[in-house]
This record gives structure tokens, sequence and C-alpha cells, in this order.
């Protein structure tokens, strides 16, 4: 039996990937460098390559590279100073969850944004543990950020049932023996899931997986 469910935030709770990636995309351009979505997706939420290692391979010299990431990193925040949306489906299957099972983020973005978008969306009351990436080492596809939240929630693995948007975060979870849906977006739709329990396109088929346990 499921007694815990962890959830990836950006792209899988909130609409917060696809801004960021349209930011990044705004001042790459600015730079003269092209990003599509296909590439992004793949090397970033895929292989998680760091944005500066993207640019680098886009071509931008190495001396510009700090400069243009603060400079997307500056409007992003801004940009979180207006509430992000919500994934379709997820108030609905938070609050089914809410009380029925206990609930963790596990997230690899830094603790301010995500304390900024759960305050905004009226959630963070919903969560045991949050785990960011101000938390840990290794980020994912690592699963030290799994692990610690096992930790935190004094939980073993096969209780567990970690929900991802990309194959980063599912390598993550899997890494750390837990079984993992995987619902992709817009960015992540195109990619292999296989190590995945299983593949959803909407978020409240994961109460589906609730009742089983075992590892994927």
């Amino acid at each position: 039996m499921i007694d815990v469910v962890l959830w990836d935030n950006d792209g899988l709770l909130f609409d917060s990937e696809q801004v960021f990636f349209e930011l990044t995309q705004e001042v790459f351009a600015e730079w003269n460098l092209e990003l599509s979505p296909d590439y992004w997706g793949r090397e970033y939420l895929d292989l998680a390559k760091r944005s500066r290692q993207v640019a680098v391979e886009l071509g931008l010299d190495s001396e510009l590279v700090e400069p243009m990431i603060r400079e997307r990193d500056k409007r992003y925040l801004e940009r979180l100073a207006d509430p992000v949306p919500l994934r379709p489906g997820v108030r609905t299957v938070l609050d089914e969850l809410h009380g029925q099972v206990r609930m963790g983020v596990v997230t690899g973005s830094p603790r301010h944004k995500v304390d900024m978008m759960h305050r905004s969306a009226g959630i963070e009351r919903l969560f045991e543990a949050v785990v960011t990436a101000d938390d840990v080492t290794m980020t994912k596809p690592h699963p030290e950020p799994y692990l610690l939240a096992l930790d935190r929630l004094r939980v073993e693995p096969g209780r567990v049932l970690a929900v991802e948007d990309s194959v980063r975060g599912l390598r993550s979870a899997h890494a750390a023996g837990l079984r993992c849906v995987a619902i992709p977006n817009q960015l992540t739709a195109g990619h292999s899931f296989e190590l995945a329990a299983g593949v959803e396109h909407d978020v409240r088929e994961v109460t589906r997986y609730l009742g089983h346990s075992g590892i994927a």
C-alpha cells in the first residue's frame, strides 16, 4: 500500500517549466542563440545538462555565459511575482489526496522560488516535506533528493510513489528505489519513460496507482 506521494514541482504541479523555457529561449535569442523546444527538452530535461552547458554547446562564448544566465534568472524571478498557473487537474488531485496519503515535493528548483509558487497557489499546507536544490549537493538525476525526502518522512521506498514529468526526474526516483509515474508535459511528451510504472496524460490518473506497492 502506498502511504506517501512525492511530486516533482516544475512542469508537473505548475506550468513553470514552460515559463522557464520561454524566458530562456527569449534571452538566448538576444545573445543570437536559437533554442528550440525539442533541443531544450532533450538536452536539459532528458540529459540533465545545465543552462550554461547548453549555451556553450549552441556557440556562446564562455565569457558571456554568466551575464546571460543572470539576466534569464532575473526575469524568471520577476515572473514568479505573478502567480504561475497550476497544471490541469493538479488542484483536484491534491485536494482529493490530502488527508488520504502523506505528500511531499522533490524538486531541483531553489527554495525561495518554490515557496513563491506554493504560497501564490495556496498549496503549501498540503506537503509534509519539500526537498529543493538548496537541501542537496547532487540534484536530479542523482537519487540524493529522493533519498533525503525518504529520510525526512521516515518512510520505506516500497510505500512511496513518485510522480515526475521528465526522464531526469524519473531516473532520480528510480535510483532511490521508488516506483514512479510519468506525466509528460509539452516539453517532454516525446521522451521515452521506460523506467516508469506507468505513463499518463492526466495527473488525476495518479490515484489509480495508490493501491499497489513494489518497485517498477
